[in-house]
């Protein structure tokens, strides 16, 4: 989150520069030069070093889209529908009931299938989507082992 506000002012930086009227021999800030002022305020202001990429910065100005929209664009969930998966894994699990990995992948393909239709593909998700999945909410959820209760 730090990187793409530091990347957004960067951009705001960049198309600020090239709308900008140079006086006689003056020359324009470089995209590397832009990406390490931002990065070296950003250090003054936090403490906190961030590398920023200048080419990352070229495509964000031409009106590219971050890598992270891109892929979340191919997911087989919308962003909204995640949530409210995720959501409902966390409520079950506080009702007793965690939700296994198979579980979660019947909800997903269920829920795929009513908005996909044929498009959706016979066998599902794939067999690492849902290991995929916890690992991207690793933050909000977790996996557990059953253990026998000691008596």
């Amino acid at each position: 989150e730090t990187y793409d506000l530091l990347m957004a002012r960067a951009v705001a930086t960049y198309q600020l520069e090239q709308e900008r009227d140079l006086a006689p021999g003056e020359k324009r800030k470089g995209l590397r030069t832009i990406c390490k002022d931002v990065e070296i305020e950003h250090r003054k202001e936090t403490g906190k070093t961030v590398t920023l990429n200048h080419n990352t910065l070229r495509n964000l100005a031409a009106g590219g889209r971050r890598q992270a929209d891109f892929n979340a664009m191919k997911g087989w969930l919308t962003p909204e529908e995640e949530e409210t998966v995720l959501e409902n894994t966390i409520e079950v699990a506080k009702r007793g009931f965690p939700v296994t990995h198979r579980r979660l992948k019947e909800q997903v393909d269920a829920i795929c299938r009513a908005r996909l239709g044929d498009r959706f593909p016979v066998g599902g998700v794939g067999q690492n989507w849902t290991h995929r999945y916890m690992e991207r909410h690793r933050d909000r959820l977790s996996t557990y082992r059953a253990r026998n209760l000691d008596t």
